[in-house]
């Protein structure tokens, strides 16, 4: 792939509305502003200059990606969303804006190839990026050509491993030649009953089935895991997965995406077993219901992949559980309501170093009642014409580090809806710019927020954090403010109903839970009682005497 065509890909991802590519991360490396060594600080804190740590990527040093890597590879960088980003391929610069951005990368297994992919970060008030980077990564990727060479015959996948410091190499996998292949399938206007019948193929590489429900039902009366998709393949109607099955791509010669179509009428139902997905894009057309079903107890992992269609992704059943890992998740909703792109009744939602982009009139990314979420290294954001939330829970417990995630809406916006729930965020940041803008909505949960930014934007009501029930544990969080709003809270907090004859209690922090924290713009840090200029008197009730809070 020529470098100009590199640029015009990333031109084009980024005018499309699934191609908004927000990226997974890594600990940040470099300095800010003042010179501050920032090595080993968790991404997402915020550093003196405002824009907060890290350039996230999934080209973080130590990566392996096994199986994953075939002729094509997508790298995604971000940065803070008060940030800015440049990334620049072999000397020639791809992409400045706000960021995310991509570098997409074309190498032929059997070829030596070099790359280096250099990635700045910038503060967002740097006109025209005038003011010199505050950060820069510099990732070297290097393909051996003797080790692609000694791939096993009939494996075009293999590991690539990338490093700030050395080397990459493309380590290919030992197939055992009991793969099934699975080609491209016609246009629909290509069949019809009329129409003579089509040859499905066989099933190997050099005869493949063009229909992957043909493969998979190949593969469990031969009790074969393993399949090979190359080209674009339609679903031509519900897929059924009884057991352990991986399908990856694998494109083949002149071919530069492994595509799974799913008409919105199919979906892919997981009965038993394990269904793994790695290195594909699936493309998902207009639908109302999920594109996968995961029944009790099964799994699903949708590794080195894609997603960009229209409607939710996926549902999960009690005891069932979903793996993200190194993915792309971009959906548009058109429906004029929220429908979660992820839902579970019970059930496990894990991602790891992805990220998301949601757009519509309505936004909502998780949806849960009951059950286990897990967020690690990811970046989300949503877009929406009305109302936008990231995660709206229920009963749940969720443990989460450096997500970094940004809801924009034309009338209420927030990140978080919890209630009776447990949740633990370690670093990141939490972003939401909206006419009513709430970032975190707790009701009777337990929930501890350590080294995370705050960042609240609204015109009328402003609130970092609406509470009831229970208070949570602040520590070393970052809370920010702009916007018209008469009055911007950082804890709001909802009275109890009384019992007959007594009056209600106050919601207030315990002794010591509001610890280092840092509070800019708001006019008040908890209700009446304590405005920002009464923060000496909140220090004294409710933070540590070696750690108080402060404001800017």
């Amino acid at each position: 792939m020529n470098r100009k065509r590199l640029s015009l890909i990333c031109g084009l991802v980024f005018l499309c509305f699934w191609g908004v590519v927000n990226a997974a991360g890594q600990d940040t490396i470099g300095k800010d502003a003042s010179g501050k060594d920032t090595s080993g600080v968790p991404a997402g804190s915020v550093l003196a200059d405002g824009t907060g740590t890290g350039i996230h990527t999934n080209a973080g040093s130590g990566l392996s990606v096994p199986g994953a890597f075939t002729s094509e590879k997508w790298f995604w960088f971000s940065v803070h969303p008060r940030g800015a980003l440049r990334l620049v391929l072999d000397g020639v610069e791809i992409y400045r804006g706000p960021g995310p951005g991509m570098v997409f990368l074309n190498v032929n297994p059997g070829e030596e190839r070099r790359f280096e992919i250099t990635a700045e970060r910038y503060a967002a008030g740097d006109g025209g990026f005038a003011s010199g980077p505050r950060e820069t990564r510099v990732f070297a990727v290097h393909l051996d050509k003797r080790a692609a060479l000694s791939r096993a015959p009939g494996s075009s996948a293999g590991a690539l491993r990338t490093s700030e410091t050395g080397t990459a190499v493309f380590i290919p996998e030992t197939g055992s030649g009991a793969d099934v292949y699975v080609a491209s399938s016609p246009a629909p206007d290509q069949v019809s009953p009329e129409s003579p019948a089509v040859n499905t193929g066989s099933g190997t590489r050099e005869d493949p089935f063009i229909y992957l429900d043909d493969a998979v039902n190949f593969a469990r009366r031969t009790g074969r895991t393993s399949i090979r998709l190359r080209g674009r393949v339609r679903l031509r109607g519900d897929l059924a997965i009884l057991g352990n099955l991986a399908v990856y791509g694998a494109p083949g010669p002149g071919e530069h995406d492994a595509v799974l179509e799913i008409p919105g009428d199919f979906s892919i139902r997981i009965h038993r077993g394990i269904l793994r997905l790695q290195g594909l894009v699936l493309d998902r057309k207009s639908a109302p219901a999920p594109a996968f079903y995961l029944g009790t107890g099964a799994g699903f992992e949708l590794a080195d992949s894609v997603f960009k269609g229209e409607g939710p992704l996926v549902w999960v059943e009690e005891k069932g559980v979903c793996l993200i890992t190194g993915s792309l998740i971009a959906s548009l909703m058109k429906e004029n309501r929220r429908i979660p792109v992820f839902s579970a009744g019970k059930g496990e939602i894990h991602l790891r170093q992805s990220c998301g982009n949601l757009d519509g009139v309505h936004g909502l990314f998780f949806g849960m009642k009951g059950g286990i979420f897990s967020a690690e290294d990811s970046f989300f954001r949503l877009e929406a014409e009305r109302s936008g939330t990231l995660l709206n829970f229920e009963g749940v417990r969720a443990d989460i580090a450096n997500l970094n995630a940004y809801v924009s809406a034309g009338d209420y916006g927030s990140l978080m809806e919890i209630s009776g729930s447990r949740m633990v965020m370690t670093g990141g940041s939490l972003s939401v710019s909206a006419r009513d803008g709430l970032i975190v909505l707790a009701e009777a949960s337990e929930t501890l927020f350590s080294g995370t930014g705050f960042f609240l934007s609204s015109a009328f009501v402003a609130r970092a954090m609406e509470l009831s029930g229970r208070f949570p544990l602040v520590s070393g969080c970052y809370f920010s403010f702009t916007g018209f709003a008469r009055q911007a809270e950082v804890f709001s907090v909802r009275l109890p109903q009384p019992a007959s004859g007594t009056g209600a209690s106050p919601l207030r922090p315990a002794p010591g839970a509001v610890a280092g924290s840092i509070f800019k713009g708001f006019t008040r840090i908890l209700g009446g009682e304590f405005p920002v200029s009464g923060l000496s008197a909140f220090n004294r009730a409710f933070a540590p005497p070696d750690r108080p809070n402060t404001a800017e």
